[in-house]
């Protein structure tokens, strides 16, 4: 079975990050992941509870003693779409269909 990986990142206003990737059923060609990134603001940023993705920004809060600061908003940043490894099928749960996926991010706006 195929497998795309959507990969992202949080990024503070400080530059702090983190990042994250979520495993997807399938896979999308070209023209489909250029259509879901022209969705996100200025063509990268998104709003992960938009998508349902995970939340990145609790990965800096450790540093801040468990909560938001100053710092934080809730802009996220795409970072690309590749094909699953065989290390990524080990180590992430499925998130859902490519298609599922592409329904919630091209709603985004």
């Amino acid at each position: 079975m195929n497998h795309t990986i959507f990969e992202y990142l949080y990024r503070d206003a400080s530059n702090y990050k983190a990042h994250g990737a979520v495993l997807l059923d399938g896979r999308l060609n070209d023209v489909e992941q250029r259509e879901i990134q022209n969705h996100f603001k200025s063509g990268e940023h998104f709003v992960a509870e938009h998508l349902g993705v995970p939340d990145l920004r609790p990965e800096l809060w450790k540093f801040s003693g468990g909560c938001p600061n100053e710092d934080d908003h809730s802009w996220h940043e795409f970072s690309g779409f590749r094909n699953a490894t065989p290390i990524d099928l080990q180590t992430l749960e499925c998130w859902g269909t490519v298609e599922e996926f592409s329904v919630r991010a091209l709603s985004e706006d």
